[in-house]
């Protein structure tokens, strides 16, 4: 599980936040079937498709890189069901998500 010593920092510059929320997050979190509040964090609920399957990988390789503070797990539902993506960390971790994600 994610320390809590590890800075909630984004490497990302306001610019690049500002597109990438625009872009990026805002299209692939549109297509949610559920949003759960967790303990540590959000899981969301993506419907199964290979182009949505493509994105949420996607999404979890870069934003490993710029917040390293998250924590992040897929899981997948038997029969090809749903995909279900958790983004999880300390409570200032869980705050950024709900601010950027949620």
């Amino acid at each position: 599980m994610q320390s809590e010593n590890n800075p909630i920092v984004c490497s990302l510059s306001p610019d690049q936040l500002a597109h990438r929320r625009e872009r990026v997050i805002r299209e692939l979190f549109q297509k949610t079937l559920e949003r759960k509040e967790l303990a540590d964090g959000f899981e969301f609920v993506f419907p199964s498709s290979e182009a949505v399957l493509t994105e949420v990988v996607e999404f979890v390789a870069f934003e490993r890189k710029c917040c390293q503070f998250l924590s992040f797990e897929l899981a997948f539902e038997p029969k090809e069901g749903p995909i279900h993506l958790r983004l999880l960390g300390c409570q200032d971790a869980k705050e950024v998500v709900r601010q950027i994600f949620a």
